[in-house]
């Protein structure tokens, strides 16, 4: 079972609960079933969904996988009209990873269920972590802007990807990062399923 303390200073942590909540709600789900699906305990998703505390990266895709749903569906949506989203350089919405002291931050580039596409930019500092394993839905593409990122697919193999360099699989299949000494910069593109589309 994985555990969070802190919430996100940058997202309102009620505004992630209640649409964890809608959304478990539309699949029909206990808040028990939901929390087995997405290996956290009960008591950390009531504290989710009633705003007590914000996950990571790491939960927040687990939650979406178990739901059926988007990443960025489950956070609020930016100011925008429904077909043009304009993030600033210093705008987006900045996430923990994981909930490790040392863990890097990922800024969520698309907000809002009407997104098919999810784009995540992480500039990882020396001595900052990754997270662990990671899986969700649809295919995605891992672009290294600057330095380079190990990445470790579960029954596939590893590949190290230097600056320039991308690697694209399927988002179910579980894989986890681990950056080098350097700093390094990353895009993450993910392409999610139409609900009832083919599955991997």
């Amino acid at each position: 079972m994985h555990d969070e303390s802190a919430a996100s200073a940058e997202v309102p942590s009620s505004s992630i609960g209640r649409l964890v909540k809608d959304a478990r709600s539309r699949a029909g789900l206990s808040m028990r079933a939901l929390a087995a699906r997405c290996e956290v305990s009960q008591p950390f998703l009531s504290q989710i969904e009633r705003g007590h505390t914000a996950p990571s990266l790491a939960t927040l895709y687990r939650i979406a996988a178990a739901l059926g749903v988007s990443v960025s569906s489950l956070l609020p949506e930016a100011v925008s009209t429904p077909d043009i989203l304009h993030v600033a350089a210093d705008g987006g919405r900045m996430l923990p990873v994981s909930p490790e002291a040392d863990s890097a931050s990922g800024r969520l580039l698309t907000i809002g269920a009407g997104h098919p596409l999810e784009v995540v930019e992480y500039r990882v500092r020396p001595g900052e972590t990754l997270g662990g394993w990671f899986t969700g839905d649809g295919e995605q593409t891992l672009f290294v802007v600057e330095g380079r990122v190990t990445v470790e697919l579960a029954g596939e193999g590893s590949w190290v990807v230097e600056a320039g360099g991308a690697l694209t699989h399927p988002s179910n299949v579980p894989h986890r990062w681990s950056a080098g000494a350097e700093p390094c910069h990353l895009l993450l593109a993910v392409a999610h399923r139409a609900p009832g589309g083919p599955s991997a």
